[in-house]
């Protein structure tokens, strides 16, 4: 099954389920809608180009500062080329905020599709994608992965989900309020 196909089969799923999150979104010269659904069956991993987490570190949860934006609590980012998801999350985890994690637990997804037409040089497939969300718990910092060389990132700090609640705007509050929940329900390790 082609990529395409993946991607259209996955659309077709997702047109009888209700997104939690359903925003348009503008990145640097793309404009893209944004679905968040809260974890189903597993996605087609040819449609996945990063991976996301809620990070929980005893009672308080990691928010990302970044240049441009406003701060958010999902970490993570890109697969590199044959990378498993779960070592580009811990690898990303420990690159952006400095730590290693414990479980992998599915939480919610993102689904992207562009807007608009294609730009000219544009080095990723023209198609829609996929960003998984885990919760997990926060084990050990080390400052020493952190990169922070021209990364969009600027800095994490712990703070209180009250605070950070009050701090990232309201589809990070969403997901953050839903890991929360999955938090309680089953704390991790």
């Amino acid at each position: 099954m082609t990529p395409e196909d993946e991607a259209a089969r996955l659309e077709e799923r997702l047109n009888a389920e209700a997104p939690l999150i359903d925003r348009e979104v503008q990145w640097p010269g793309l404009r893209l809608r944004q679905r968040t659904y809260l974890a189903g069956p597993a996605l087609p991993d040819v449609l996945i180009t990063s991976i996301r987490a809620v990070v929980f570190r005893r009672g308080r949860v990691v928010v990302i500062r970044e240049r441009t934006g406003p701060p958010h609590v999902t970490p993570g980012g890109r697969r590199e080329v044959g990378e498993a998801l779960e070592t580009t999350l811990r690898r990303e985890l420990r690159e952006e905020c400095g730590w290693s994690v414990g479980e992998l637990r599915p939480l919610a997804f993102h689904h992207f599709y562009y807007l608009g037409e294609k730009p000219p040089g544009f080095a990723y497939p023209w198609r829609p994608f996929v960003q998984p969300i885990f919760v997990v718990e926060a084990l050990a910092y080390d400052r020493t992965c952190l990169m922070r060389g021209d990364e969009i990132e600027t800095g994490s700090s712990l703070m209180s989900v009250r605070r950070a609640l009050n701090t990232v705007p309201g589809d990070q509050q969403t997901i953050l309020q839903a890991a929360l929940d999955l938090h309680l329900r089953h704390p991790g390790t």
